[in-house]
């Protein structure tokens, strides 16, 4: 018997307009009253929050993966099992090695919102991801340019081929989902998890149930 599923946003929940169906929402208000939901997103939770909402999931003993694992927190916001931004020293080698590439669609994410990067400002703050947007061929032979000294410091991925995603190294779906399901004494072989984008490999793995879209 299934007692959590793991559900990405992008490709996998939402539609093309990044919207939910009201079908899959009722679908998913009647599955909460047995098994418990985690939204599990390459996006920031306030993104996440207004789907948390639709299938009434607002409580303290619901949690939501958000920034690829970066952060775990309940949905209440009163407490998180991870919370791991992106070490300073790391974020000034990477933002150096963008500005060397002149590189203009780049985007910092912050726990309220992202931003586009124009200047240093963001050293300032707490950033949980950075993002690097173009087309497919850009992206693909820009992924095959990142030197070993940026993969040493961080877990490279893309949710969608038009995106490069940046977040601190260790932090992954998969490792944030193990410390979850520790935390709630669920075995990986009672957890449903579905996806469609690179970053959603290793949760599916890992999965007693694992779900491919056909869009994967």
């Amino acid at each position: 018997m299934y007692k959590i599923a793991f559900i990405d946003l992008d490709g996998t929940l939402l539609n093309s307009e990044k919207q939910m169906s009201e079908f899959d929402k009722n679908i998913l208000l009647e599955a909460s009253k047995k098994i418990n939901i985690v939204f599990a997103s390459a996006g920031g939770f306030n993104r996440i929050l207004p789907f948390i909402k639709e299938i009434d999931n607002v409580n303290k003993n619901s949690y939501t993966l958000a920034f690829n694992g970066s952060l775990l927190i309940n949905n209440t916001e009163d407490f998180s099992l991870i919370n791991n931004c992106i070490n300073k020293d790391n974020l000034t080698l990477l933002l150096n090695w963008i500005y060397a590439l002149n590189l203009t669609e780049v985007y910092a994410y912050n726990y309220e919102k992202s931003k586009k990067l124009e200047n240093e400002e963001i050293l300032e703050e707490d950033v949980y991801k950075i993002v690097i947007l173009g087309n497919e061929e850009h992206i693909k032979k820009l992924r095959e340019k990142i030197p070993h000294s940026i993969k040493q410091y961080f877990e490279i991925t893309s949710s969608e081929k038009t995106r490069i995603e940046f977040v601190q190294k260790g932090m992954t779906k998969q490792q944030a989902i193990s410390q979850l399901l520790d935390h709630l004494n669920i075995p990986s072989s009672e957890m449903i998890a579905i996806g469609d984008g690179e970053n959603d490999i290793s949760m599916l793995k890992m999965a007693g149930l694992g779900i491919a879209m056909e869009n994967a």
